[in-house]
């Protein structure tokens, strides 16, 4: 249940902001916004451990560690960056004219994404909530840094199980995977095309 309820919230999250800053980036140009693409290619390679141990004196002096709330941001900041990319590939595809008619008929920004970007992106946006959904689900060095008891999630408890000290039942083990692994397998396996559409994107545009 924490594993469902941490992954919902950090795809919920890195989809909005994924969407809404690729369409800040593909509808207005600057050496600013163009420098800042690359910043955000940096900044995902950069791996998880060396950001964790500085925020870890961070979150606790907030008093969030063992929260839904904590892993939620840190599973959509880590993604945002990759999700903004891919966002814009999408969305530079959708004519501009379109933003036009709708600015002519008194559509503002907010309401030109809403009705106009978002449905026409939608592949995008899926795409970009299965890398999300994969990532946050099968996520272990976050969680267990930053969870003890109240959010631990499935990764977390199935390595447990691994270092009992007891020794391993392998059946509990394998059945445990088992359920782990199958949600989100189905789920890839359901929203493959989109996944392809993302990994493709922009690979065919002129």
């Amino acid at each position: 249940m924490n594993s469902a309820i941490i992954t919902v919230g950090a795809t919920v999250l890195a989809v909005a902001a994924s969407t809404c800053a690729g369409y800040i980036y593909s509808r207005n140009s600057s050496r600013f916004l163009n420098g800042s693409v690359l910043f955000l290619i940096v900044v995902r390679l950069i791996p998880p451990i060396v950001i964790t141990l500085p925020l870890f004196p961070i979150v606790n002096f907030l008093g969030i560690n063992d929260t839904h709330g904590v892993l939620m941001v840190l599973y959509a900041t880590f993604f945002v960056s990759l999700g903004t990319v891919l966002m814009r590939t999408f969305i530079d595809q959708i004519p501009r004219e379109l933003d036009e008619a709708a600015q002519i008929d008194g559509a503002g920004r907010l309401t030109i994404l809403r009705r106009v970007i978002v449905p026409l992106a939608s592949p995008g946006i899926l795409a970009v909530a299965v890398f999300v959904v994969v990532f946050a689900w099968n996520e272990f060095l976050f969680a267990f840094i930053f969870t003890g008891t109240n959010a631990k999630t499935a990764p977390l408890v199935i390595s447990e199980m691994i270092g009992s000290i007891d020794g391993v039942d392998w059946g509990i083990l394998f059945a445990a995977s088992t359920v782990q692994l199958a949600p989100v397998l189905l789920f890839v396996v359901f929203m493959n095309r989109f996944l392809v559409a993302g990994l493709t994107a922009g690979a065919t545009k002129g």
